[in-house]
Order: C-alpha cells, then structure tokens, then sequence
C-alpha cells in the first residue's frame, strides 16, 4: 500500500495518510510504498534527507562557481562548464531530431511498478528462473538449497533500484 507523506521545511513529518498514489504535489510531499506506516515514515525521511543534501550540493556548488554537474568551474554566468553544457546541447539537438529516446514518464507509481515487474534485463529473468528452481526444490539436498540462494542473493543485487517516489 502506498502512504502520502508530507513534511515541514525543518524536515520533520507533517501528516503520513494511506491511500492511492498520485501526482507528486510538491517539494515536501513524498510517496512511499511499505506495508506499515512504521515502515514508511523512515523510508521517506530517508528519502527527503537525500534530496535535501541534493539540493544544498547544487546551491553549494553554484555559489562556489562550479558546474553543476561537474567538478569543474563554471562558465561565467552560467550553470555548467564548456564541456556540460556541449554534451547536454548535442542530447537536446539528438532529441529533437528524434534520435533519442525519449525519458518515460508513468501516470502513477503503480505503473512504474508494474513495469518494473515486467523488465526483461537479464538479471531480471535469472532471478525470476532462479526463484522457479527454488521453489520446486526439495529440502533434502541443503548444500544445493544454500548455493541456490546465494545465487538468489546476487541476481537481486544486480537488478536495477526501485525508485520510492
């Protein structure tokens, strides 16, 4: 189940409600899916502190006059360094000319769920294959079982991360 929590400019959680995911409203409203509100509110706060210390990196590094994306000095006046701001006017000259791919965008986080479950990368389907086997293992052959889930263990460490709002 999805939880909607809100937070204060300090950080602290204003309201934590259950319910349908929707629309991210604004900076200081994080949804998270757990099965407890116990479960949520650590997640999200986790969550909010990330982006927090994102956003104070940006404003650390502009005020120092760095690129924002870059270790590098930025050019007088601007966000990004000469070689920033090249590489992100050939990705927008490439996107309009249709020859990239354009971001996917998901109505809600039940979509992005749902194709998150349905990827086919490869450490995605060895997981998949590998949880079949495990269940239709008996339990009398332990060292097969252990190998299996160390197995099991490195195939989920390969899959890519969820995203949480």
């Amino acid at each position: 189940m999805w939880f909607r929590i809100e937070f204060d400019k300090s950080g602290s959680v204003v309201s934590c409600t259950e319910g349908e995911a929707s629309v991210k409203e604004g900076r200081h409203v994080v949804y998270i899916e757990a099965e407890t509100k116990s479960e949520a509110i650590p997640l999200a706060q986790k969550y909010f502190m990330r982006l927090e210390k994102a956003r104070a990196n940006y404003v650390a590094k502009r005020a120092s006059g760095l690129c924002a994306k870059c270790p590098f000095p930025a050019v007088e006046g601007k966000v990004l360094c000469h070689s920033c701001a090249k590489r992100q006017r050939e990705a927008s000259e490439r996107r309009a000319a249709g020859l990239a791919r354009p971001k996917k965008v998901y109505a809600s986080p039940a979509q992005a769920q749902a194709s998150f479950e349905n990827q086919t990368s490869p450490a995605y389907r060895e997981l998949k294959v590998l949880e079949e086997v495990m269940e239709a293992w008996t339990t009398e052959r332990s060292d097969f079982g252990n190998w299996l889930r160390w197995r099991m263990r490195q195939a989920k460490s390969r899959l890519p991360h969820k995203s949480v709002a």
